[in-house]
């Protein structure tokens, strides 16, 4: 969890990179990224190790769960286990230059459109 936790800061921060410009400012943005999910890690640890014990208990029988720990003592798991941050960087890093300027995009051009509406309707009124 803590490889795939450092995995995700380059990313972000490379996104960071591309939206601030000053210098001053992107050393701040990346304090708090940093210090946030420092803070995110411990939350995430509690919930493996507390609330996803109980929704494992709740939806996988005792059988199943030894299945989990066999795949994951398996060749494959092991790799599955070693790989993970991996995929998790690249799936962060493609999210941040694939997907987030496409929703920013249609975000703003919805934040326009609901300006015009507004200005629309406050001049029919008058």
């Amino acid at each position: 969890m803590d490889k795939s936790f450092r995995a995700m800061i380059p990313a972000m921060f490379k996104q960071m990179q591309s939206q601030l410009k000053d210098s001053a400012a992107l050393a701040r943005a990346k304090e708090l990224m940093t210090y946030t999910i420092e803070s995110t890690k411990g939350i995430a640890k509690n919930m493996l190790n507390e609330d996803m014990v109980l929704l494992y208990d709740k939806y996988f029988n005792e059988n199943e769960i030894n299945d989990f720990i066999a795949f994951y003592k398996s060749p494959s798991g092991q790799k599955l286990i070693q790989v993970q941050p991996d995929i998790q960087k690249e799936m962060m890093t493609l999210m941040f230059q694939k997907y987030i300027p496409e929703i920013q995009k249609t975000m703003k051009a919805r934040v326009e459109e609901l300006k015009a509406a507004e200005k629309n309707k406050s001049q029919s009124q008058q």
